[in-house]
């Protein structure tokens, strides 16, 4: 079967197939190849620094005083500090769209639902009999 070739036709772009399209969409506006930064985004990530560093202290405080490293707590606060960090770095340094940046830009969403699902994880540990739940934990 001969494969199938789509010709699109673009506003001064004349006809070419859809790989040629998502090679012009995919190019940035300006010639340096360089995306402007806004001055809320340096700012928002300034404050995600330093969210990740609050974050990063607490965890530092519970190794320091010999904690679980299993608990909810370390949990969620070693997902904060993954979330923080990948969002300042979004939002810091500005990215060609590939692969990579894609990825950086999808794992915030997957670490908010690793979150939702640790907190509902907590909320069930609450309710169900706590001897019960020691037995599982072994599996975590």
């Amino acid at each position: 079967m001969e494969a199938m070739h789509c010709p699109l036709r673009i506003a001064g772009m004349g006809t070419q197939g859809i790989t040629g399209v998502v090679r012009e969409l995919a190019r940035l506006p300006n010639e340096d190849n360089t995306l402007p930064r806004s001055i809320l985004a340096t700012a928002l990530g300034i404050f995600y620094i330093l969210l990740g560093l609050a974050v990063g202290v607490q965890l530092l405080i519970i190794i320091y005083q010999g904690h679980d490293l299993r608990s909810f707590q370390a949990g969620f606060l070693s997902i904060c500090f993954l979330w923080a960090g990948v969002r300042a770095v979004l939002l810091l340094f500005p990215m060609q769209p590939t692969a990579y940046s894609f990825f950086l830009e999808w794992l915030p969403s997957t670490l908010e639902f690793a979150t939702f699902s640790m907190l509902a994880m907590f909320c069930q540990y609450l309710t169900v009999e706590r001897h019960s739940w020691q037995k599982l934990r072994l599996i975590w």
